[in-house]
């Protein structure tokens, strides 16, 4: 008769691991659960205030996941407001250092433009950020991924679309001038009726490699950044890629902000499609049409080189200075600050008060039934604060 030992021993051992492996997916459910709880507690301060409604954890026996119904952040002192639907982190729990944080449905967000309050609206087919830590518990390296991304502000009349955006950041080791390395890749982005410009609002594609030199300091995002130009910071432009319009660019530089927190520097290119876009401005009118008949034709005189995809490109500088794009002599957009400058406040002068006369004599009373018609108080005086100004010349 044959002994059954070894089928009971597969059953114990396959007991014990299952049993393992539950205790410890329960035990990193827990550890991540705690983790992102930890990560939105830590957002809080005394200008931002922080609220999310308890947690779900499933996804035994795969990959655990964390869904949070809603969470809403409000920064008092930067003057934002998001309220967020479905925020699910998850993890597997045999890649215990990689993090996904996704969002489902539409997510509000509230930002001060042009001295108002502007409501948004955001939502995508896929919103996904994730996470890479090191052995020592430090984020080394972050990836968002968003999927036919749309973003209205019915309060401006405003749409912005992008079918494709993806975002890599790799945190480089701390001690080295550079901070951190780049990759971004956009598709089919339509810009906001207020970026209107000569070469349209829909930008094809952009693509770019970028190393970003000097650490940002840990701080609000407009006092890092000034902050960040102070000490030098920079961003090394290892190449770049644009098609927008009838334009199509490559190039690389280095671009650093001015004062004004507006990108500036310059980019050495080769930009297809130069001739049929200063066409273009002609028959539109942005440029005289027999000056842009003669650039034509000088942009593929001197068409000498060939971009990746075959067409026959010009090297020219592309220049972002005091707020303009330029590419050569020809400027194709403006560059708004990141931060508008603050507006003068405004004092409201209360109408001069009246000398009490006492009370009206009777004969001056209308009679019982009569409406009184109330006399117009002096107007509302808005002024802006500022230095007083000069007394006129005699």
């Amino acid at each position: 008769m044959k002994s059954n030992r070894p089928f009971w021993i597969i059953i114990l051992v396959s007991a014990a691991t299952l049993a393992a492996y539950t205790g410890y997916w329960y035990w990193g459910a827990q550890k991540l659960a705690a983790f992102a709880e930890e990560q939105l507690d830590g957002w809080r301060s005394e200008a931002v205030d922080v609220h999310y409604a308890e947690p779900a954890v499933t996804g035994f026996p795969g990959i655990i996941r964390v869904t949070f119904p809603s969470v809403a952040v409000t920064d008092s002192k930067q003057n934002w407001h998001w309220q967020g639907q479905l925020v699910e982190l998850s993890a597997q729990p045999w890649k215990p250092l990689n993090f996904r944080g996704s969002l489902r449905g539409e997510q509000g967000l509230s930002l001060p433009l042009d001295g108002r309050m502007v409501d948004m609206v955001l939502s995508a087919d896929r919103a996904d950020v994730l996470t890479h830590f090191d052995l020592q518990g430090q984020l080394s390296g972050v990836e968002l991924e968003l999927v036919k991304l749309d973003g209205a502000a019915p309060m401006l009349d405003e749409h912005v679309r992008a079918d494709y955006l993806y975002l890599n950041v790799d945190q480089l080791a701390a001690g080295g001038d550079l901070a951190a390395s780049l990759r971004t890749k956009v598709t089919k982005l339509i810009l906001p009726k207020a970026w209107d410009n000569p070469l349209g609002r829909g930008l094809k594609e952009f693509q770019a490699k970028i190393n970003i030199v000097e650490p940002f300091p840990q701080s609000d995002l407009q006092d890092s950044l000034t902050r960040w130009q102070a000490n030098g910071g920079r961003l090394d432009i290892n190449w770049l890629k644009v098609e927008w319009g009838t334009l199509g660019l490559q190039g690389q530089g280095r671009l650093a902000l001015d004062k004004d927190l507006r990108l500036d520097g310059k980019l050495d290119g080769q930009v297809a499609g130069l001739a049929e876009t200063l066409e273009e401005f002609g028959a539109r009118g942005l440029i005289e049409k027999k000056v842009a008949r003669l650039a034509a034709a000088g942009a593929r005189l001197f068409s000498f080189g060939k971009t990746a995809d075959g067409r026959p490109a010009a090297d020219i500088p592309i220049v972002l200075q005091q707020g303009n794009l330029l590419l050569g002599p020809l400027q194709l957009a403006s560059i708004p600050p990141v931060f508008a400058p603050a507006k003068a406040p405004v004092r409201i002068s209360p109408p001069p008060e009246e000398a009490d006369r006492g009370p009206v004599p009777k004969e001056l009373m209308p009679p019982a039934g009569d409406k009184i018609t109330p006399v117009p108080t002096a107007p509302v005086v808005v002024e802006e604060l500022g230095p007083p100004k000069a007394p006129a010349a005699q």
